[in-house]
């Protein structure tokens, strides 16, 4: 095996520096993209905080009661007991359930 080597230093350099400059280059190149495609998403964030925040005023406020009255006492303890056939009636469903019609 033999392994020749090129003794014209000044075209080995001038290599090197060529594909130093492109390389430099092609990183310039991805750094902007990556740029904008960030740009892009901090402004999909804003408009997504901006919906989210105009959507939640316009849900009404739901207000916990504030002593557990009697019927909310027995209702949890009737949860813990397994019923046969799982259904929840009535007042003993969640206000979500019953909210969104589950």
């Amino acid at each position: 095996m033999y392994v020749y080597l090129n003794v014209d230093r000044t075209e080995t350099e001038h290599n090197v520096q060529v594909e130093s400059n492109a390389l430099i280059s092609e990183i310039q190149a991805r750094v902007q993209l990556l740029e904008q495609e960030l740009e892009r998403a901090h402004e999909r964030d804003r408009e997504n905080r901006r919906i989210i925040a105009a959507l939640t005023q316009r849900i009404p406020e739901i207000e916990a009661p504030s002593e557990p009255t009697e019927s909310s006492e027995t209702a949890t303890e009737q949860e813990a007991e397994p019923r046969p056939g799982g259904g929840q009636e009535g007042a003993q469903r969640p206000w979500w359930r019953r909210w969104f019609g589950g």
